[in-house]
């Protein structure tokens, strides 16, 4: 989750199951999202364990999938309102939806890579939560306490995409697989590809010393502030970091050619856009397609009127439609400097190197899992406390840890081995309603 956040302690392996407060303490905010994320887990473990991996009631369940025939083709497909329930998360549908215009998901029947394939192929619902801010919902802001209100607490959403995939479980073609193969894999399946994931390590440097007795003053967490790093995948081969957590973010006004007005430059010189900086253009388009953009470097900014120019042109149109909620994201890497540090691909990102420790900076170093067939896709990160107190950071000496998400949740909706009703099976699990309503 991206925000200004001290740091996000739950850990479901620790088994707390609450978080109570004392009185005459510092409230901290990583205690109470902590305490939301613990009863998050036990509701949704709860779910899991009683309806399966995935599962839709009896009274009031969505997600049934129809096909729309035109001259022998199947045009498009149809979603019905409703709930279902995957990997123990709720998902609803509020009104009947076409394959092509979905709430959360952006498909062009026009573009060839959206288009639906020829059957056989399988229907899947693909569940995951992303973080929205103020500037990606202005309501979130109460403006009884000022001009455009604070910028207080962020929501989590539950974002869900119908998709079509001519692949079985195993990774094969599914050709004449039957509605029990699809079902029967699809758990197996998912946990193989959670295992697969690229894992990473992080430290504070440990500076080489002759006296083995005696610590190099360098061989610590240098940075003069807590902060909350951010590792993020941009690509597979390629990350990028932020010392910020990703929340430093400026909404976009207007944006064209090589410059973008935006509402505000930042609070602070810690906080706010510089001369070389490099961010990224974001909306809720590329956030649902999971569309990642180049890195633009700041050339130029006009502090009276808000405007910021880049050495470079966007290559697409991400950020130029206002309803989508555009901004910039700002990442604090930057060109090699000294050994160790990452080398810069031609988006401006970072390029991972797992033969060795890579330098963030202030003595934080990251180690990406070496394999070749390890995947890491693009949004995958992990969250790195350093602490001025400790001289460290907080991480399992020794250790590598798998992304901290974002976690994909999916489910197959249905079969369509042709274009008629009966060349059509349900793959849902139905679940009995215990209270009529």
């Amino acid at each position: 989750m991206y925000g200004d956040f001290s740091r996000l302690t739950f850990r479901p392996d620790r088994h707390f199951s609450a978080v109570l407060s004392q009185q005459g303490r510092v409230q901290l905010d990583a205690d109470a999202n902590e305490n939301t994320a613990v009863l998050l887990h036990q509701m949704r473990t709860l779910a899991a364990d009683l309806i399966g991996p995935w599962g839709a009631p009896e009274l009031h369940g969505g997600f049934d999938i129809r096909v729309v025939e035109e001259k022998g083709q199947i045009t498009d497909l149809t979603v019905s309102p409703g709930r279902m329930w995957v990997g123990g998360v709720l998902v609803e549908n509020a009104a009947e939806a076409r394959y092509h215009d979905q709430p959360y998901a952006l498909f062009d029947p026009k573009d060839a890579d959206d288009q639906l394939p020829p059957p056989p192929f399988t229907v899947v619902l693909r569940v995951f939560e992303r973080t929205v801010t103020a500037v990606e919902d202005p309501a979130i802001r109460e403006v009884a306490l000022g001009d455009d209100g604070p910028d207080t607490c962020v929501r989590t959403e539950v974002v869900w995409q119908v998709t079509a995939t001519t692949v079985n479980p195993a990774g094969d073609a599914l050709g004449d697989a039957s509605k029990d193969d699809v079902k029967q894999g699809w758990p197996g399946w998912e946990e193989k590809a959670l295992a697969a994931l690229g894992k990473l390590e992080a430290r504070a440097f440990a500076a080489p010393s002759t006296d083995p007795c005696v610590l190099d003053p360098a061989a610590r967490y240098r940075g003069e502030e807590n902060q909350l790093y951010r590792v993020e995948m941009h690509s597979p081969t390629t990350f990028t970091w932020s010392r910020e957590n990703g929340s430093v973010v400026f909404p976009i006004i207007t944006m064209g050619g090589k410059q973008a007005t935006v509402t505000s430059l930042g609070r602070d010189d810690r906080l706010g856009l510089q001369l070389g900086d490099l961010v990224e253009v974001i909306d809720d388009r590329s956030v649902r397609a999971g569309h990642r953009e180049p890195l633009l470097r700041v050339l130029d900014i006009d502090r009276l009127d808000g405007v910021v120019r880049f050495a470079t042109a966007p290559t697409t149109t991400t950020g130029q439609d206002p309803a989508l909620h555009p901004f910039l994201r700002r990442w604090d890497h930057h060109e090699p400097r000294q050994p160790g540090d990452a080398a810069l691909a031609a988006d401006n990102t970072l390029t991972v190197d797992t033969k060795d420790w890579i330098n963030l900076e202030d003595g934080v170093q990251i180690r990406f899992e070496g394999g070749e067939k390890l995947v890491r896709r693009p949004g995958d990160h992990w969250l790195i406390p350093a602490r001025t107190a400790t001289g460290d950071v907080e991480w399992p000496k020794d250790t590598f840890l798998p992304p901290f998400g974002i976690r994909y949740y999916t489910a197959p909706l249905a079969l369509i081995r042709g274009t008629k009703l009966e060349d059509r099976d349900d793959l849902r699990e139905i679940f009995k309603s215990f209270f009529q309503s």
